[in-house]
């Protein structure tokens, strides 16, 4: 999916300029981000995201060192009725954990020779973090 984004919808897309004229660490519905009109006729609207599962998801810029760009994007809530407050503040709660994350990475990757194992070790986070959130 990231793949066909990036391919088919990222030049496109209306949401990016908006995001990063927001303040670092604001979350925004993706719908929020078009416009009326957009939401009419945006393929990155009516065709990319509902394909990825992510018309009703949330996004964030978090601004990391050096320029590093971070978006933090969220799929549509599994549950219905939109997303809860408790599940937003849980977000809120673990952004500066994953700028922190975000940067530790990105520094790793660029470590050479070292940085490959450190960054192969990072990657076992996302299997870790859906064990902290349900603990």
């Amino acid at each position: 999916m990231e793949r066909e984004y990036f391919e088919h919808y990222h030049h496109r897309d209306e949401r990016l300029p908006r995001l990063r004229q927001l303040p670092d660490g604001q979350l925004v519905h993706a719908h929020d981000l078009f416009t009326e009109a957009e939401r009419k006729t945006s393929p990155v609207y009516n065709e990319g995201l509902p394909r990825f599962g992510n018309q009703n998801g949330l996004m964030v810029r978090l601004d990391g060192r050096d320029g590093l760009r971070i978006v933090w994007t969220f799929g549509n809530p599994v549950a219905a009725g939109g997303w809860k407050s408790a599940q937003v503040e849980t977000i809120e709660r673990l952004m500066p954990h994953i700028r922190h994350y975000v940067q530790i990475r990105s520094a790793a990757a660029n470590a050479g020779n070292l940085g490959p194992v450190i960054a192969g070790w990072l990657e076992h986070f996302r299997i870790i973090l859906p064990c902290i959130l349900h603990a």
